[in-house]
């Protein structure tokens, strides 16, 4: 099968249909009704219309439009051969998650053709090379039986950090059901200019410059420049973000305990209703030279910063970078970065 000529015969293809390619002969009801439950099972919300096969290697074939909310200049399709098909469900499947992959990245949006045939491997066909598409499941480690331990504020830290990803997919299926309500009622993307607005407050985008970064008085992070949009990190983690903040000069992670004070008054500030216990066990295991505990909480720092901030060019700017042995550093300038009174030194 040749991807340019498969490509070509699905272009315009309206948004919000399943498209079933009738053989010449026609179809004896049973490949209607076969198509009709796959678009029922797929839970997209798209009719099904019937249309002459423009060439015989689409007969037989059901095709829908992918979408995507980024902006793309060529459509993406997505195809499946009902030739033989044993496990209908499984191909609604196939649909409902390729159809659904709105957040796909600028690398993934270009001319291609998902294609699912029974009788030969999943396949993707673009403008490169061919890759098998595997749709095994694999057991992940979160489905392993783990041995009973007490937690540990690292635990706790990582729950903190799940949730803020939980919340984030929660936000994200909800917008992939209402763009794909709105595409099966209308037949037509979006407006992709509205949708930016409503997740310009959650999300940047695509800035046009680099803001301050502001600490208030409650050590919450936000950048005005950008809706007032707020980085959010758990305690530790800003703690650690917010100290590298006050010293733009820059810190070596191996004089990390030089700055115990420092650490644990800012802690003290980010959550003000910690024992003061607690709040030198935590700062105890930032300078721990034997723990990893500074490395995994500059790790949340960066996964923070790259989810609110989706231009990647951007996002460097705010990151705690450097090279190992050296100073490590808040890339900002440090005329954009603004503390409260109770942190400026000198």
């Amino acid at each position: 099968m040749d991807a340019n000529d498969i490509y070509h015969d699905l272009y315009g293809i309206r948004p919000g249909y399943f498209v079933l390619f009738e053989p010449e002969e026609g179809s004896d009801g049973t490949l209607v009704a076969l198509a009709e439950f796959i678009a029922r099972e797929s839970g997209l919300g798209f009719p099904l219309t019937v249309e002459p096969a423009p060439t015989s290697q689409l007969a037989g074939c059901v095709a829908v439009e992918q979408l995507y909310l980024m902006p793309h200049k060529m459509p993406t399709y997505v195809v499946a051969r009902l030739d033989e098909v044993t496990d209908p469900e499984a191909v609604a499947d196939f649909f409902r998650t390729r159809v659904s992959a709105l957040l796909e990245t600028e690398r993934e949006r270009r001319p291609i053709v998902w294609y699912r045939n029974p009788a030969l491997e999943d396949s993707i066909f673009g403008d490169g090379p061919r890759f098998n598409v595997c749709f095994a499941e694999e057991m992940s480690c979160d489905s392993m039986p783990m041995p009973c331990r007490r937690r540990s504020r690292i635990d706790e830290e990582e729950d903190a950090d799940e949730s803020l990803e939980d919340d984030k997919k929660a936000w994200v299926d909800r917008l992939t059901s209402i763009v794909l309500q709105y595409v099966g009622r209308f037949h037509e993307a979006p407006p992709l200019s509205m949708i930016e607005e409503v997740v310009r407050g959650k999300l940047v985008i695509r800035p046009n410059r680099v803001s301050p970064i502001v600490v208030n008085g409650d050590l919450k992070l936000f950048l005005p420049d950008y809706n007032e949009l707020e980085l959010k990190m758990t305690p530790l983690a800003r703690t650690v973000y917010i100290l590298f903040l006050c010293h733009p000069e820059g810190i070596r992670l191996k004089d990390i305990a030089e700055y115990v004070g420092e650490l644990t008054e800012i802690y003290s500030m980010v959550k003000p209703g910690a024992s003061e216990e607690l709040a030198r066990a935590s700062v105890a295991d930032l300078v721990d030279p034997w723990s990893d505990s500074l490395q995994q909480k500059l790790s949340l720092t960066r996964r923070a910063i790259r989810r609110h901030i989706l231009d990647e060019r951007l996002a460097e700017q705010y990151l705690i970078k450097g090279n190992r042995g050296d100073l490590y550093r808040v890339q900002l300038e440090p005329e954009l970065i603004q503390l409260p009174r109770a942190l400026r030194r000198g």
